[in-house]
Order: C-alpha cells, then structure tokens, then sequence
C-alpha cells in the first residue's frame, strides 16, 4: 500500500534532540514550528490486514548525515511530501556551511516479509496534562476487590470539552473536575476498552490554567500478573506479628507414641501429610509496559510523567510498600468516606483521626485489631512515569543494611526466609555506589527496596525505590541455590537497579525507544557483576549469553530493527525481546570498546544530568556520547539501531613480503544464506588480531563502504589472523578454507583465547545453518575442542550440539550423533568428575554441571548409571544432591523413568519450600520419554498446584523433546482459550507460541501453523508467529540440504 506523510521540517536554535529522523516517520506526523509542537503527536498512519512489506534498510553511509539540526535559527520553509510506499523509503534535507546539506536514507528491497497486522493507534492527546496525583488505595485482600480516590492536579494547556486519559478494566464511580474553585461535572463519561481510555466530556470549555480532577472508582485485584493484582502464598499457622513460640518434636527413639497414635517401630514406615498453614494473598503491582490505567485513572505513557503522593489503607498486620518512605501513620475505620474534593492528596484526601509517629521513616506493622485498617502515607516522589509506580501490600521479613553512599537497602523475603535475602542485600549496598561513582551521579531516593514476589510474570521490575523481582531472581538459599543461579541473581539485582538511572531518572520518550532502557541495563549489569565478582569471568560468559542469543535471531526476516515502531499496547509487550535486551547491549558493547571506557563514562554523565527527570530518543544519547568522545558516534551507530539484521564481514588474505593484505567485504548475513538484494551498509569498527599477539589488537578500522583493503604489518604468511578479536563486534565473520585451517592447531593448544575460539566455532555454526557451509564442516572442527576446559567455549559448542540435536530427532540416525556427543565431552566430563574439587573455580561448578546433563542427554549408560544412583541417595535422605547437579539429574533420571518416577518427582515438587527447586523440577519434567506420562506433565503444568508464571516453562519443557513437540503443539491448541484468558497481551504467551511451534522441521506442520494462528488471532503474539515459521521452514531447507552427508559422516567416524 502507499502511504502519504506530509512534513513541516524547520531548523531549531541548539536542538539537542532529532527534529527529522526516519523511523518516527512510520508512526508519526511530526510538526516543528516549535519545541511546544513536540507535545502533540497525532499518529497518520494506520495500518491494517496483513501487510506484505519488502524490508529494507539504511544506506550507511548516507544515514550518518541525519544527525542534528545546528545553530541556525531559520525556518526552511519547505513542506516535503515523502511517498513512503514500503517498499522504498527517501527524503532529503539542506543545510549549508557546517550544518546539514543533504541526508538521504534509503530502504531497499531486500525480500518479502509478511508483517503482522498493527493496529489503529493514537497517542493521548496533550491539551490537558498532569503535573501530580494524589492517590489513596484500599485493597480487599479476601474479596479481590480495591478502592480508589485520586486527584489529579492538571495543566489545561489548551481551551478543551474533553480529557482523555487512560483508563481499563475499573468502575468509574464518580470524576469531576474543580477548576477556578468551581466544580464541573462531566456531561458525558465514555469508557473504551479497545483504545484503553476514559473521557470526559464537558458542556462548557474548560479555561486554560490550573484545575484538580477527582475520580473515585473500583477495580479487580486481579489474578493476570498485570496492573493492581493479587499474588498467592502460603502462610505458617498463627500471626506472625505477634508474640509466638515454636513447638518441637524430639521423637527418637520410641516417643512418637507420645504424640500420636503409632506403629512406633523403625521397620514400619509409610508416608505423612502434615498441614501446610493458610492460603493468603499480597497485593502487587506490574505496570510496565502500560497497565498502571488497570489501577487508577492516568495519563499512562512514559513522557507524561508528574509526581506522585501514594497512600494505602490496609490491614494492620500487613506489610505496605510504595515507592518513597512513609510519611506517616494514621488510624480509621472508614479511610475511603467524603473526601474535600480539591488539592494535593497530601493536603487532605479524607476525614480521619491522626495518629502522629513523627519518628517513623519506614513502612511499620502494627498490632492487629480485627476489622480496623491503618493508613499509611507516603513521602512525594519525584516526577516520574506512572508504569515506575509500585505499591505491595502483604505480610513479609526482612534484612537491611546502608550502602557506603548512606542509602538505606532493604530485601523483603516471604515469612521465615529472611535469610535469604542476604546475598542480594550484599550486591545491592554494593552496586549502588558503584552507579554512583561510575555515572558520577548520585542515587536519588533515600531508599531502595528489593521484595520478593511469589506470582511475577517478568523476572524482575526497576519501580524506583520499590524494585519487585521473582523469587527466584532474588533469594539464595545456600544448601539448594546453584552457582548459576546466584550469578543470574546478580546480575538481575544490577540489571535493575542500573535502570534506577537510566529508564527511571531519564526514560525514553515512547515505546519505540525502549532499548535506551533495556539494552543499556543489559549492558552495564555485566559492567557491575565484572567489578563484583571478577571471578564469574562474566565478560566471557557475555557472549554465550546475550552476543549470540541477538544474532540468532536478528538474521531471521522476520526480525526488527533496534527501535521499532510501536503504537497500540498490544504490540509492545512483543518487542520486549532478544533484540531490545541483547541486541541493545551488544552494540552498546561494541561502542563503549570503539569510543573507550573514559569517554563512555562521560559521555554517560552528560547524558544524565542534561536529561535527568525528562524523556529522550536514542539521538540524544548518542549526542552525549559524541560530545565526549569527539568520534561521528551518531553516524556509526545509527546504523546499527535503525535498521534490522546485521552484516556478515567476508575476509580474503594474501601475502606481500613482510605484510599481509586482507581484503574485507560486508553483506547483509540472512539466515536462509540468500544474498541480500539492496546495497545497504554498516559501520563496521573492524579489528585485527594474529598469533603473534593473539590477546591484542593490532590494527583497527571502521569499514563504511562495501568492501576495503587493509595491511597488517610484519605478519608473515604462516600465522593466524582473526577478525573481531574479544568477539565485540556485532557481525559474523566467514573466512575462506585456508584461513579457517590455520586457527585449528590454536584451538587445540588453547593459544587462541577463549572467546575467539567460542566466536569462530559459532560463526562456522551460522554459516551451516544459512547453507554457505556444510554441516560436516563444524562437526569437523568441534573435534579440536575435545581437550577445551573453558566452561564458555562448552556452553557455546553445547548451545551448537542442541540445536543440531533438535534438527537430527527429526531422522532416523540421531542415535548416531549422541555417539558423536558422547565421545566429544567425554574428556571433560570425566577430568571435572562429580564432586566439586577443593577450591574449584565457579566456572568449572558449572561446566561440571553442563557436561553432566550433556553426556546424560547423549546416553552416557556411565553417566546416567550414576545420576540413578546419586538421585536415590537424595531421594531417602542419605546424600542430598549439590543443588548445581539436581536439575541434570532429575532429567537424566526422568528420561529413563516411568509414572513410577514421575510420581517421585511430583513428591519432590511438592515438599520443596523453595522456589528455585520448584522450578527446575518442574522444568525437568519433560525430559520424561513415555508418553502417557507426558500427558499427565501438561495436565499438571495448568494445576493449581504450579503457579501461572511457571506453567508456560512446564509445556515448553514438554515442546523441546522429540517425543513431546507434537503432543504440546496438540496441547497447545486444545487449551488455547484457556491461554489466552491467562496470558493474553503479555510475553509469556509470545514465548509460549515460539517454543510450541518453532521446533518442527516440515512444510506441513509450517502450513498448520500457519492456519492455526490465522483463525485464533492471538494479541501480541503476531511477530513471534511469523519468526516461528520462518524457522520451521529454515529448519526444513537444512536439513533436506545435509541430511545424507551428515549421516554419512557420523557413520564413518562411529566406527
């Protein structure tokens, strides 16, 4: 279709900020007569029905120029027409002297991609803005029902009969608005539940200046994990507030009789139930992305931010948590009644009796008095945008300390756990003056709190000053809590809290930006977790886990670019993806290497102090990062953000006396192999690595054309050169056979460093699968990698032998490569053993327990003797497994076992108290082979007995087995309103569709799909489909390719 987007381009004195730049031109039409135009943002373009779009992407070269408006103050009078029929894209701009003369960005036809279908969308309208709510709570926690009052101290900017706010899934009681000291009643209230908005039309316009706008309204404690819900757990007999003793039992030898009737012999055993204490609720809130309308009437979008005065009417004997600390306490029986209806909540938002504790700076719980509530008030928190609001009302411990930065730290943990929160409380006092002293800012709330949530659909939320995690993103139980998971739980804990700068004092201005938060977070974590723990040699792991994981996905066609378009709420939760967290960080990474840390920092502190408590675009952080680093960082990375995919830098070498001349060409690299039909271009920072100094760079470029000459010197012709060193640069590398033969020799003798060894085998491993390189030619050089004892590289080669694994169950010879498998990491399973050596590294804890589950995959009989072994030792009690070994065991038991065994680990599932081994039961569950049991797997993950947050990762585990894709994508399809009722709109359901669907390898089951998703739309799912089947059909072509010389190679090297 084609689309007409009318501009008025003007040039702004200093603009900081993009006044003209491609992409926005998808979503909005932009007027820049002034700054103040900026606020209305009516969206044009409205696409609907399924769009063929032919991708493109910018040329390079040309994108650099759109950067900034400079000094001139002049208005350029042309209103430019860009036909913008997706299928090309151009403008152009003029400039003259040092200002911009010309910029031209081209999207080129590279190949068709069905999109999915994007819905009619506007942004609010700003005639009437917040400056700051007042807002009062009163959660029902026994009918799931909560109160609200909120007044809105507003701009009206501009003469208007409407306020449009948003507003979903609440009952509007009452709104009026108190304006000049009048109240004005609204004429007419409209609720719309697809727009996800309320408005309130009045018969008189409203005068511009100042008014207050009051609602009382009703809504839901939800069971969604979304907006104001409630989250389930089980509490001990008694009150934990008051006053308690402990009973215990000393029953050994023969006073059992004491306490109950008995056959009271040690020969006679059997089985106990004992009372599991009382079923209760919290209540928890989730805004991000736009679900804080699901609690109280707002403007509900990033760059709308105000100010905020919480106040919760709770029961006494709960925890309440907000943002700030309290500000007060007070007592009464009916906190919700008449209410002075104008002012600040803080002035007055009820008639109740004072309570004065002026001593009071937390949160306090007080003693219980049956059907009496207590109010508790909190400090105003600083302007900020309402999806960072957070309130949790519950019963919880515990554990405090202040960083060396004076701020007090807080990890609340369920009743009785309270020690486990002392590892997080450790990372945090200690991550919060390291932010501090690398952004050269300070923290700016008095407090952080860290709590622990039992029904969490994300893994963690950065709510400023109230951060809410999973449980099992945040306690360490030292006798059941892996290496692994503490490593995760750091870096979870620096995650977040590097979001308490950049996302909560700077956020982006739309959705479309969202990688300023989350791929920025993704990276510093790794920064932070690198100071703190330099023994995870986290840098490394970096690569395994994030570097390879966006390139995965970003050479599908069905990807998208760093910042994509995004308007209606249903497709923002689906851009919360690999590409926004690891895409983001890796070029984050590969800038902070090309600009250097100094001037990353300080280019990072101007950023955060000229945008501190505002809204950015992606261009004002690359501006900040130019100013200090004085390098065209907006050119070079608007390269990377604006268009989808990335290259493939092909190398050629020769030899000239001394030197060595490299010939270097980019292209875009797709994952079907296909060569790209535009001319569009990276700029690549381009390094050079040889054996003579094979941890060094000796030689750098930023390759901008499509191909260049470079020459190394003094490197003869019998050494090894490497492309992209340390593996920082995002793109593949494919070298030519000689090339490649000569790093063979130093992968075994380990001379190459570990994260070019990890890097060439996955670019090898890509190559394979886009059809440039036989299959046989990485089962080839895995083989050099036997004596590897790097738990990274493993963890890479494991990553390539599973996805060949998941490609292989689809013939007939797969026994053939477990073969394979087996005598690969025989060596380094045998060399690390089962226990822990004295003094081990963390790093050989987890290739110990990544070589373990590998081998027992593989059908090591060795191996998987022993797990059956040592799981009946944990199971009587004898022995309790290492907690880094269980989840391999339980698999590897599983996959041997029957209903027998399944029926054990329901046992085990059901007496753990930790989350954490909940989880990885749960999970293991579908390495069961049998498939009656398999069924009963799935009918248990939608139980009441596993929590709704949990149950997609129990069908996934089912999805990932040879035995089990069929009957999860069956399950899938059964239960799909089911689903859809719990998970509609959130990425749980997207990641449930992809591993449900991604795994078959046939055009039938692609068709089936297909078909499927065409007549069950499924919201927020629409790309994941797409990508799903792209890989479908990916999977097939591949293995319809190697299929036979793959057997043929496994068969020969069987013997």
């Amino acid at each position: 279709m084609t689309l007409f987007i009318q501009t008025a381009c003007c040039i702004l004195p200093r603009a900081l900020k993009p006044v003209f730049v491609g992409h926005r031109l998808f979503r909005y039409r932009y007027s820049f007569l002034s700054q103040e135009n900026r606020l209305t943002r009516p969206t044009e373009i409205r696409v609907s029905g399924v769009t063929t779009l032919k991708q493109g992407a910018s040329c390079g070269k040309l994108v650099r120029c759109c950067q900034f408006i400079s000094e001139t103050s002049t208005f350029c009078g042309q209103i430019s027409k860009v036909n913008y029929n997706l299928n090309n894209f151009s403008y152009n701009l003029a400039k003259s002297n040092n200002c911009l003369i010309s910029c031209r960005a081209c999207y080129h036809q590279t190949s068709i991609v069905t999109m999915p279908e994007s819905k009619p969308f506007e942004r609010l309208p700003q005639t009437v803005v917040p400056k700051h709510y007042g807002l009062l709570l009163k959660p029902d926690l026994k009918t799931f029902i909560f109160e609200g009052k909120e007044t809105i101290d507003v701009q009206v900017k501009i003469s208007t009969y409407k306020i449009i706010l948003n507003s979903l899934d609440l009952v509007i009681k009452s709104a009026e608005l108190i304006q000049n000291g009048k109240s004005i009643k609204p004429s007419n209230i409209a609720l719309s539940v697809e727009d996800e908005t309320i408005t309130l039309t009045f018969s008189e316009a409203l005068d511009v200046g100042e008014a207050s706008l009051l609602f009382d309204f009703t809504g839901e404690l939800n069971d969604k994990m979304k907006g104001f819900y409630r989250s389930k757990y089980v509490s001990g007999v008694g009150n934990h507030q008051k006053t308690h003793y402990s009973a215990v039992t000393m029953l050994c030898t023969t006073n059992a009789r004491r306490m109950f009737p008995c056959w009271d012999e040690p020969a006679l055993k059997a089985r106990f139930t004992l009372p599991s204490g009382e079923e209760r609720f919290a209540g928890v809130t989730q805004f991000e992305a736009t679900d804080a309308r699901r609690c109280f009437p707002c403007w509900d979008e990033p760059a709308i931010k105000a100010t905020f005065d919480i106040s919760l009417a709770v029961p006494k004997s709960r925890v309440a948590l907000s943002n700030m600390f309290n500000q007060q306490v007070r007592d009464d029986q009916s906190l919700l009644g008449e209410r002075e209806s104008s002012g600040r909540a803080q002035k007055k938002m009820g008639h109740w009796q004072a309570f004065d504790i002026t001593s009071v700076v937390v949160p306090v719980v007080l003693e219980e008095t049956e059907g009496e509530l207590r109010l508790v008030k909190f400090d105003t928190t600083p302007i900020m945008s309402t999806y960072l609001v957070a309130v949790v009302v519950g019963e919880y411990d515990y554990v405090e300390d202040r960083s060396k930065d004076g701020v007090l730290v807080r990890v609340y943990t369920p009743m009785g756990k309270r020690e486990q929160g002392q590892f997080a409380l450790e990372v945090a006092t200690k991550v919060l003056p390291y932010y501090k002293d690398y952004f050269q800012i300070a923290y700016p709330l008095p407090k952080m709190d860290l709590i622990a949530i039992a029904d969490f659909s994300a893994g963690a939320m950065e709510n400023w000053g109230l951060v809410t995690y999973r449980e099992n993103c945040l306690l360490v139980d030292p006798k059941n809590t892996s290496a692994v998971r503490k490593q995760w739980i750091a870096l979870v804990v620096g995650h977040e809290i590097a979001h308490q700068w950049f996302g909560n004092l700077v956020t982006m201005e739309w959705w479309t930006h969202l990688w300023l938060n989350e791929g920025y977070a993704s990276f510093v974590e790794f920064l932070c977790v690198a100071h703190l723990f330099p023994e995870y040699d986290i840098w490394t792991q970096f690569v395994t886990d994030t570097y390879i994981r966006a390139l995965e996905l970003d050479c599908l066609k069905n990807s998208h670019p760093i910042e994509v378009p995004v308007g209606h709420p249903s497709e923002i939760d689906e851009i919360f993806d690999d590409i926004s967290y690891n895409k983001g960080a890796s070029v984050i990474r590969m800038l902070h290497k090309y600009i250097g840390d100094e001037d990353f920092r300080q280019g990072m502190n101007v950023y955060l102090t000229r945008h501190q408590y505002k809204n950015t675009f992606t261009e004002d952080l690359w501006a900040a990062l130019e100013e200090a680093s004085h390098k065209p960082v907006g050119a070079v990375m608007s390269t990377w953000t604006k268009q989808m995919g990335f290259p493939v830098v092909k190398v050629t070498s020769r030899q000239d006396g001394d030197n060595r001349k490299l010939t270097v060409a980019q292209e875009k690299f797709c994952a079907d192999g296909k060569a790209s039909s535009n001319d569009c271009l990276w700029m690549i920072p381009v390094t050079f690595s040889s054996s003579v100094s094979p941890g060094s760079v000796i030689q750098q470029t930023v390759l901008e054309t499509k191909s260049a000459e470079v020459t190394l010197q003094g490197v003869s012709a019998d050494e090894w050169v490497k492309v992209n060193p340390g593996t920082v640069g995002y793109y593949r590398t494919q070298y030519p056979p000689d090339m490649l033969a000569q790093f063979v020799p130093a992968i075994r003798d380990k001379s190459l460093p570990p994260l070019d060894r990890l890097g060439l085998l996955d670019d090898l491993f890509a190559m394979v699968q886009a059809g440039q390189t036989p299959t046989v030619e990485v089962l080839k050089l895995m083989q050099a990698f036997s004596q590897e004892d790097n738990y990274t590289v493993w963890s890479s080669i494991a990553n390539s032998l599973s996805k060949l694994s998941l490609l292989l169950s689809h013939t007939d010879f797969d026994d053939l490569f477990r073969l394979y498998g087996r005598r690969l990491m025989k060596g380094v399973g045998d060399r690390l053993g089962w226990d822990p050596k004295p003094k081990e590294s963390h790093l050989d804890t987890l290739l110990r327990s990544l070589a373990i589950d590998r081998l027992c995959v593989f059908e090591d009989e060795a191996y998987i003797k022993e797990a059956h072994k040592r799981f009946e030792d944990h199971v009587s009690g004898k022995a309790p497994l290492p907690a880094d070994l269980r989840f391999p065991v339980f698999k590897a038991v599983l996959a041997k076992g029957d209903e027998k065994t399944y029926n054990t680990m329901l046992r085990l599932y059901r007496e753990a108290d930790l989350h954490e081994e909940k989880d990885r039961i749960s999970r293991a569950l579908g390495a069961i082979k049998d498939v009656a049991v398999l069924k009963k797997v799935l009918d248990f993950a939608m139980s009441k007995e596993v929590r709704s947050q949990d149950t997609v990762f129990v069908i996934i585990s089912v999805a990932m087995s040879k035995k089990g894709r069929e009957l999860a994508w069956t399950f899938f399809k059964d239960n799909w309103q089911e689903l859809m009722n719990r998970y509609r709109g959130g990425f749980l359901l997207a990641r449930l569709v992809k591993y449900s669907t991604e795994n078959f390898a046939d055009e039938e089951h692609a068709l089936e799909v297909e078909e499927f998703f065409k007549s069950h739309p499924s919201p927020g799912t629409e790309r994941t489909v797409q990508q799903s089947l792209e890989t479908i059909r990916l999977s097939a072509a591949w293995l319809e390719r190697d299929k036979e010389a793959t057997k043929a190679y496994l068969t020969s090297v069987s013997n």
